[in-house]
């Protein structure tokens, strides 16, 4: 599958803020959603790099 670097972009904005998990042992309510298992390594790149 091809990973697009302005999804895992968003998806970096959307963890940082609260709304995405990258793993279940960062959940802290039942609302977050998970990052696809695809985009997870992509978006702890963009994550370290801000």
């Amino acid at each position: 599958m091809k990973i697009y670097k302005h999804k895992a972009k968003a998806y970096a904005v959307l963890v940082k803020a609260g709304k995405y998990i990258l793993s279940e042992d960062e959940r802290e309510n039942k609302k977050q959603e998970l990052v696809p298992a695809e985009y997870v390594e992509a978006v702890a790149m963009e994550l370290i790099e801000e």
